[in-house]
C-alpha cells in the first residue's frame, strides 16, 4: 500500500513499481454493477494495474483509510473507507466501505478482488 499511497503507480516509476509488486499473470477483478463508466472490469498484469490506477484518478478518495482485517494463508483482507468525489462531475457518493482480497505469492500480488460497498452511489457520481 505504501507504493500506492506514494503515487508510484501513476508517476514515472509506474511500470517499474507495478512489475516489482504484481505478477505478470496477476488478475485484478474490479467488476461491479456500475454502468455509467466502463472502468469497473477485470485488469490483467502489471500494465492492467497501471490502467486501473489511471481510471481511479477520476475520483478524489477523501479520507481514504485502508485497514488490515485478516490474513488467511496467502490471502490478505483489507477494508477501505473513504468519501469519493468525482473530479469532473463534482458529485460525492458519501462515505463508502469496501472489502478487498489480495493474494500474494512469492512476494508479488497474483490476484486482487474488490467487493464494493454501495455500487449505486458510486454509479451516480459518474453521471453529469
Amino acid at each position: 500500500m505504501g507504493n500506492w499511497g506514494a503515487g508510484n503507480f501513476s508517476n514515472e516509476k509506474a511500470e517499474e513499481t507495478a512489475k516489482a509488486c504484481f505478477a505478470e499473470d496477476c488478475v485484478c477483478d474490479a467488476t461491479a454493477s456500475i454502468t455509467s463508466t466502463d472502468m469497473y472490469h477485470v485488469y490483467n498484469g502489471p500494465m492492467g494495474i497501471i490502467e486501473w490506477v489511471k481510471n481511479l484518478d477520476q475520483i478524489d478518495f477523501k479520507d481514504f483509510t485502508p485497514e488490515l482485517i485478516g490474513v488467511n494463508g496467502d490471502k490478505v483482507y483489507m477494508k477501505a473507507t473513504y468519501d469519493p468525489h468525482h473530479k469532473t462531475t463534482g458529485k460525492s457518493a458519501g462515505p463508502q466501505a469496501d472489502v478487498q482480497e489480495w493474494t500474494v505469492k512469492d512476494g508479488k500480488v497474483t490476484e486482487a478482488k474488490f467487493f464494493w460497498g454501495n455500487e449505486k452511489a458510486m454509479n451516480d457520481i459518474f453521471i453529469a
